[in-house]
């Protein structure tokens, strides 16, 4: 039956289910017979009560129907035809009331115990009709208490049918789908799932659209079930009509929300192996494009084996070594991102593609794949380091060949090292650059043999190409040029030693020269303040015992202290001597004459010397 059929029939209210039960649960289905017998319909009223007995659960129609017919205003012969329908549309019947006007039953007795025994009409009045129905569950026209508006009850139930109606579409669609979508599930290609998705994408989303206004459709309905108190379908702890429409819309909610659910896991799991798929496509495009790359020109950026003969050829290789470094970092920079997309399509690989027929071997290529370009990369990456390093090694050695020419060509300049003043200070400023120069040159030969022998093993180590063989250059020259480069600078090198040890030698011999004819100077001139003194502070001999003791006792600290100063004088000339003698040179006549000049002035002190008495006579001893 179509909506407009029924709800036409329900809109002349031939029959009415207002939601009520009986003491023993069973739904309560009113009928009111019209006044003119013209008006009456027993088909309508057949297919008014066909419709309204599937409203109930199966468990209330189980407990039997209790029928109310309300025959007080139409003529009795209405009634036996109307029971006759009632019980070929029922079928089973607890209760079947007839109730008739009050008055008519007065002179007439019923049975009513075989009326509840074989299903018979019982006839009642509205008045009596209350001892065997609740008032509660009787509309206010039968006598009862019961609020029952048969528009707003025509309105949930249209709106309720229209639910139904929507949702049974919609799940019909929705499996169709869904057998489609499973009947290709796993596909042999990709291809055929590709054209799969095609073709029904217009149709997956225009189904999965509707549940979202079916499941607002159905709160809707469920608010009016379950707050509409003055319509049929009212809600009374669970129980009644209006509490199984919506056990039932919830149950169907459910099972469209389940199916719903399915479908779209069913198409994102098609889809997304048709994503992964084509990932794994693109990444399989994009590893050969960088494996093309370094073999063809990542091995031409690689050709280049020469390490220069000079700091400045070398510096201009590893200038172009960096530039090329530049250009293999947009390649890294490539594959590091590729490599982790990879790892993630690997990871979801075996889930995602389920939908594929050959999955394992997509999988298994695009990890092979993967591992040969990560060997491509590092095999490449390491030559490219292998390179740099080597470069670095011949920019360093040729660094340190050309400072230690430069500092051994300074240690060699003769004039600027050897002694050409008097100055003791300008010497030792010498003689401490020069040995700071000579360490320099010492860390500077140390550190270009290191280097040198650095070089050399970087270049006689194999290098192999992206595919294993052995492409060693022909490093001889370069061999040849570091081997000679490190003979002439170790040759360089003992020349300026010697000659710096010669240097620093006579700047020291110079040094202590000067040093010692100055203290020999100094001790002279001490000794002539000390004569000085004795001229005028020693000249009185004493008039007494007492005081030429006294006077004695001075006399030979003076002359202990003119003593310690020749000595040190007569030690510094004799060292001056020495140091002249030792250098290889002649005695000059300034420093013997330096050696003579504390002589003199002992003896002028001696002359000096008062002898008021033997013991200050004696008192001379050295001098």
């Amino acid at each position: 039956m179509c909506t407009s059929e029924w709800e036409g029939l329900l809109e002349r209210r031939l029959a009415m289910l207002p939601g009520s039960r009986d003491p023993g649960g069973g739904p309560i289905l009113v009928i009111s017979l019209p006044q003119d017998p013209t008006l009456h319909d027993s088909g309508g009223i057949s297919a008014t009560i066909k419709y309204l007995k599937t409203i109930p659960s199966l468990s209330a129609r189980d407990r039997g129907w209790v029928v109310v017919v309300d025959a007080r205003v139409c003529h009795y012969r209405l009634v036996k035809p109307t029971v006759s329908t009632v019980r070929a549309a029922l079928g089973h019947l607890r209760h079947l009331f007839v109730v008739r006007p009050e008055g008519f039953w007065d002179k007439q007795r019923v049975d009513c115990r075989k009326s509840e025994v074989d299903s018979q009409p019982i006839y009642v009045t509205v008045s009596k009709l209350t001892r065997h129905i609740e008032p509660s569950q009787l509309p206010i026209e039968l006598g009862g208490t019961l609020e029952y508006d048969h528009l707003a009850w025509l309105k949930t139930r249209k709106a309720y049918e229209e639910f139904v109606d929507e949702c049974e579409r919609a799940r019909r669609d929705l499996e169709t789908l869904q057998v489609e979508l499973r009947r290709e599930e796993p596909c042999s290609r990709a291809s055929t799932l590709h054209d799969l998705l095609s073709v029904n994408t217009n149709t997956y989303t225009t189904i999965t659209a509707r549940p979202s206004i079916i499941f607002n459709m159905g709160q809707e309905v469920l608010k009016v079930l379950e707050m509409d108190e003055e319509s049929g379908f009212r809600v009374c702890e669970g129980q009644g009509d209006a509490a199984e429409a919506a056990s039932r819309v919830r149950a169907m909610l459910h099972d469209l929300h389940l199916l719903t659910t399915a479908v779209e896991a069913c198409w994102r799991r098609l889809n997304t192996a048709l994503d992964t798929y084509m990932q794994v496509r693109e990444l399989e495009t994009e590893m050969n494009d960088i494996g093309k790359w370094l073999v063809s020109a990542g091995q031409t950026l690689l050709a280049e084996t020469s390490i220069g003969t000079t700091t400045d050829q070398a510096e201009a290789l590893l200038r172009e070594h960096e530039a090329i470094e530049l250009k293999c970092r947009e390649t890294y920079g490539r594959w590091a991102g590729l490599r982790y997309r990879v790892e993630d399509a690997l990871d979801r690989g075996d889930g995602d593609l389920r939908a594929l027929a050959d999955h394992r071997t997509t999988t298994t290529d695009l990890r092979s794949l993967k591992d040969y370009t990560d060997t491509l990369v590092r095999t490449f990456a390491s030559r490219l380091d292998r390179r740099r390093t080597l470069i670095l090694a011949s920019v360093r050695f040729h660094r340190i060949a050309h400072q230690m020419e430069e500092r051994c060509h300074i240690l060699l300049q003769a004039h600027r090292w050897l002694p050409h003043t008097d100055d003791v200070e300008p010497l030792k400023k010498t003689l401490r650059e020069l040995t700071a120069r000579k360490e320099a040159i010492d860390y500077l030969a140390s550190e270009g043999t290191r280097a040198g022998e650095k070089l050399l093993d970087l270049l006689t180590v194999g290098v192999k190409d992206l595919s294993g063989r052995d492409i060693t250059p022909d490093y001889t020259a370069e061999l040849n040029h570091v081997h000679a480069l490190l003979t002439a600078q170790q040759e360089h090198y003992c020349r300026a030693a010697r000659q710096a040890d010669l240097y620093k030698l006579r700047l020291q011999q110079n040094i202590q020269l000067l040093t010692c004819q100055r203290d020999v100077r100094q001790a002279h001139r001490w000794l002539r303040a000390l004569l000085e003194a004795l001229i005028k502070a020693h000249s009185h001999v004493g008039r007494s015992s007492d005081e030429i003791r006294r006077l004695k006792a001075e006399h030979q600290q003076f002359q202990d202290t003119a003593a310690g100063t020749f000595e040190y004088g007569y030690e510094s000339a004799r060292a001056a001597l020495l140091v002249e003698k030792s250098a290889g040179g002649s005695v000059l006549c300034e420093s013997r004459n330096l050696v003579e000049r504390p002589g003199e002035s002992v003896e002028d002190l001696r002359a000096g010397v008062p002898g008021a008495t033997d013991e200050a006579a004696s008192g001379g001893g050295l001098l």
